[in-house]
């Protein structure tokens, strides 16, 4: 009988054995939880800076750097001790088997804040027009111009007079600009320009975005060497301009629904200069017109000066591809105050709460501008390191 008891045991710890292995489950849930949870720190720091932007206050950044998980699990089995031979005691007759289960499931991320002088000069240089390009590549061209382009510049070639349009709602003196501009006839629109600025900033966009106003992006030229002191000549190196694109203002036939200034889109030769369209306006005459970018804070500033003022927070599209993404009657920037609705996005701010109506397909496209806007002007050595805090006594 020991003998088969002893058999028995010895099984049943081999068996113990080949159970004792660890098991790790799915992680797929724990990565959409991530992506989830690292897209929406990035919404809600965007609502936040517009709103600090409606109120005059610094904006603030944080990257997130590294997002980190784990998870594991492990089954522990002791072998119990086995006494075989005759006149065993009644405590050798026990066989105990002793087993743990431990499981631990660990996550952290790291993040530093964007303060970096590279970082913050690239946040206040001016949005250039290759940026601009990859941002049409992504949107429709009405969204993203209301968004960055900051002037239109006039310069009549008869007298070189100049007249700056600034997209800067402060710039309009007079209750009633549309009003005036609607009736005005043409050859009055110039004298619309001082009291009236913004309007016609926002009316002569219109205009030229109906004549198809787009930007493409052309091969920068690439630059030779010149010859070496010793007699050779050719290339040093490989040029590295030549790789990265440059963005040109230019005018889309295909996406114009009025007459097409030049240069047309698709004309422009590589290594070619910015061409100034030349066209004639009613009131101005033959004009040529230039184009000055907001810069990424600019862009954040222009959100919040449209939340700080509603009476200009109002969605007026001339293009198809825009008015698609626009619920009727929907603000230009759908941002609520107050709780109790789904949201998009939402943050507890200066004592309220805001929300982005889930169904703000067009406030959302918006952020994404201004989110691939700060993407852009991150650099790598921005997310080297991150912030530490030091506790003393």
């Amino acid at each position: 009988m020991s003998i088969r008891r002893s058999r028995a045991v010895l099984c049943l710890c081999a068996a113990l054995l080949a159970a004792s292995c660890a098991a790790v489950d799915q992680f797929g849930s724990r990565i959409d939880d991530a992506n989830k949870n690292s897209q929406g720190a990035l919404n809600t720091e965007t609502l936040l800076n517009i709103l600090r932007a409606s109120r005059m206050q610094p904006l603030n950044f944080v990257a997130i750097t590294q997002i980190t998980g784990g998870q594991s699990e492990s089954l522990n089995t002791g072998l119990p001790t086995v006494t075989i031979g005759p006149a065993q005691t009644v405590a050798q007759h026990q066989f105990q088997v002793s087993n743990s289960v431990t499981s631990g499931v660990s996550s952290g991320f790291q993040s530093n804040p964007l303060v970096s002088t590279a970082f913050q000069t690239a946040m206040l240089s001016p949005i250039t027009p290759r940026e601009a390009a990859l941002l049409l590549a992504a949107h429709p061209r009405e969204p993203v111009f209301n968004a960055i382009l900051r002037q239109i510049t006039f310069r009549q070639t008869a007298s070189g007079r100049v007249y700056t349009f600034t997209g800067d709602t402060i710039n309009d003196t007079a209750d009633d600009c549309q009003m005036q501009y609607d009736q005005a006839s043409p050859e009055k629109l110039i004298n619309l320009a001082k009291p009236c600025n913004y309007t016609l900033f926002v009316n002569y966009l219109a205009v030229f975005v109906l004549a198809g106003l787009s930007v493409e992006l052309l091969p920068a030229p690439s630059s030779k060497a010149g010859k070496s002191g010793g007699g050779g000549s050719g290339d040093t190196g490989s040029d590295k301009s030549a790789q990265s694109p440059v963005g040109h203002i230019c005018f889309n036939p295909n996406q114009a629904s009025e007459n097409v200034p030049e240069p047309k889109c698709g004309s422009l030769k590589v290594g070619k200069g910015q061409q100034s369209p030349l066209v004639s306006l009613p009131g101005f005459g033959d004009v040529e017109v230039e184009f000055g970018f907001r810069s990424p804070i600019g862009a954040f500033n222009h959100f919040g000066d449209l939340l700080r003022q509603p009476k200009y927070n109002i969605a007026n599209y001339h293009t198809k591809e825009s008015t698609l993404v626009i619920q009727s009657g929907e603000p230009y920037l759908n941002i609520t105050n107050g709780a109790g609705r789904d949201c998009f996005s939402g943050v507890a701010y200066g004592g309220g709460f805001y929300c982005v109506p889930a169904d703000s397909a067009h406030t959302a496209m918006l952020f994404d501008i201004l989110i691939q806007l700060r993407n852009m002007s991150i650099q790598t050595t921005d997310l080297n390191s991150a912030f530490t805090v030091r506790l003393t006594n």
